[in-house]
């Protein structure tokens, strides 16, 4: 069985523990970030942050964790973690250029059926103003909407369609499989 390859954007204190744990149960992991002296210096196991057992566990994950300051190396992955820390101010305002400028660069280089997942802690409604993004990047087996119909949760062409579960398993129905031409790439967050 291939496990899946998981990449992760933003290598500050969210990225660079949620990484290292994921390569620590075995997964093959891709870590990005724009600044060079950065990932160098963590592929080498020079870590900007203290976290107890951290460089331990990095050096232990070996090459199943990869650092890379080329966003085109996201594209290998079938799963990408926007993961960088949100600069907040003393008011509890967050700035949220950054991660949006993120979220644009790794959508224009992710696989189709790709996923990508936003780790880092953003408002509510947040993800809603990502229509922005090419559609493909926003269908999928999660929530879906058009691009301006306001119906977040609906998918293209109206309410999700509804199908029996195999084997009569009573009442329970499950939502039903995308069709083949349906993109199956989309944001998601946690």
């Amino acid at each position: 069985m291939n496990l899946p390859r998981v990449g992760f954007a933003g290598m500050t204190h969210l990225g660079i523990v949620s990484a290292t744990a994921i390569a620590a149960k075995g997964f093959p992991v891709i870590c990005y970030d724009p600044d060079s002296s950065l990932t160098s210096g963590l592929a080498k196991g020079s870590l900007p942050i203290v976290e107890p057992g951290l460089p331990e566990l990095l050096a232990a994950n070996g090459s199943s964790q990869r650092f890379s300051d080329q966003i085109a190396d996201l594209s290998e992955c079938d799963i990408v973690y926007i993961a960088p820390d949100v600069p907040t101010d003393d008011t509890g305002k967050s700035d949220l250029t950054g991660i949006r400028r993120l979220i644009e660069a790794v959508a224009k280089v992710l696989d189709r059926d790709s996923v990508m997942v936003i780790l880092c802690q953003v408002p509510p409604g947040f993800t809603r103003g990502l229509r922005h993004l090419p559609p493909a990047r926003l269908q999928g087996h999660g929530p879906r909407h058009q691009p301006g119909d306001g119906q977040a949760g609906a998918p293209p062409g109206g309410p999700q369609r509804r199908a029996r579960l195999p084997h009569g398993r009573g009442r329970h129905r499950e939502p039903a499989r995308p069709r083949p031409s349906e993109h199956r790439s989309h944001v998601c967050c946690s």
